[in-house]
């Protein structure tokens, strides 16, 4: 393409003096402004010079132009700080034709913003005005989200993975921390199956923390299979063992059906003659962990179930003292899905 960008910027690692510093700022703002000339011409290739007007010429100038900013490293400024809704339009086709570098740049956008601006301050030590351009994280995305697209170009990424550059691999990834957990989950199985350590301790990851709205309650044994995986060192169970409590008073209304609520009244009178204190006036002490198992199967939550009240044949009152109230919530939605459940929290 023409008006190749200057690639002689210093690595920021090689930088080891004030003036080696002061070279690559002003690389770099050179290198900038040369992009933003780049990108006035991307979105009108047919008045540049060299360029034909025709389909083929013009998708294959703005590939180039996107290849280069992806190569140059900052693609999360170009894309999310100087691109807006209308660039998307002639960057999709590019990505929908199988460009592995035009669906980062899409996926990148449809899911990240960034607010971009030359910062000017005196060098301390010369005294000399300097300008560097910064960027920050906004809300929003630069380009609208389209689910489906999205989907798709995940696809297309995963099918390529094995065969892209680590960098891509790393972008791709850094972008899959936005995506959406259900959707994210089906992309970082395909990924773990391609023997990518980053998703392999994804996965354990979720089951050490838990993330229960979506399922993944706490398992040490999965975690640690998923740690092992990718060559970690992490002992889910050192962690835990460790892990401090900051409980807090969670007070539980479950609405339903009275034969359902019904089961749930049994199980916790039943782990109350086995494991609590059922004729103790100041409360149960059912400890979280058997309710919990009995539920969902994981053991590994700590606190305590306080109270347990009927209020009406429809209505079921809970009072634990746990660090979060919605492992519980999401485990009694998992083990009895047709049930309504409001949690208020309370400090102890």
């Amino acid at each position: 393409m023409n008006n190749q960008l200057n690639n002689n910027v210093p690595k920021r690692e090689d930088i080891s003096s004030d003036k080696e510093y002061e070279l690559y700022e002003q690389k770099r703002r050179e290198m900038d402004l040369q992009i933003d000339d780049l990108i006035a011409k991307a979105r009108n290739p047919e008045q540049v010079e060299g360029v034909e007007n025709s389909e083929e010429s013009i998708l294959e100038y703005r590939r180039a132009f996107l290849h280069k900013i992806v190569d140059f490293g900052n693609m999360g400024v170009y894309v999310c700080g100087k691109m807006n809704a209308a660039d998307a339009e002639w960057i999709r086709p590019i990505a929908e034709n199988g460009d592995i570098i035009a669906a980062l740049c899409m996926l990148y956008g449809m899911r990240k913003k960034e607010r971009c601006w030359y910062d000017s301050f005196k060098d301390e030590d010369t005294g000399e005005e300097c300008t560097c351009l910064r960027s920050e994280r906004v809300e929003g995305s630069a380009f609208p989200l389209d689910e489906e697209l999205e989907s798709s170009l995940c696809r297309l990424l995963c099918q390529q993975y094995k065969q892209m550059r680590s960098l891509y691999q790393r972008m791709f990834r850094y972008i899959l921390k936005d995506v959406n957990i259900p959707k994210q989950l089906k992309i970082r199985e395909e990924l773990v199956k391609l023997g990518d350590t980053d998703s392999m301790e994804w996965f354990g990851d979720l089951y050490l923390y838990g993330k229960e709205e979506f399922g993944f309650f706490i398992d040490p044994e999965k975690a640690k299979g998923y740690y092992e995986m990718a060559g970690s060192d992490i002992d889910p169970y050192e962690y835990l063992a460790d892990k401090e409590d900051t409980p807090s008073v969670f007070y539980y209304t479950i609405r339903g059906k009275e034969t359902t609520l019904n089961n749930i009244a049994k199980m916790v009178d039943t782990l109350s003659q086995q494991y609590g204190m059922p004729n103790n006036e100041f409360g149960l002490y059912i400890p979280l962990e058997y309710l919990m198992h009995s539920l969902v199967g994981s053991k590994y939550y700590r606190g305590n179930v306080i109270k347990m009240r009927r209020e009406s044949p429809e209505s079921l009152f809970l009072h634990t003292e746990s660090d979060s109230g919605e492992p519980l919530e999401y485990a009694l939605l998992k083990a009895f899905p047709d049930v309504g459940i409001e949690v208020e929290e309370h400090s102890i």
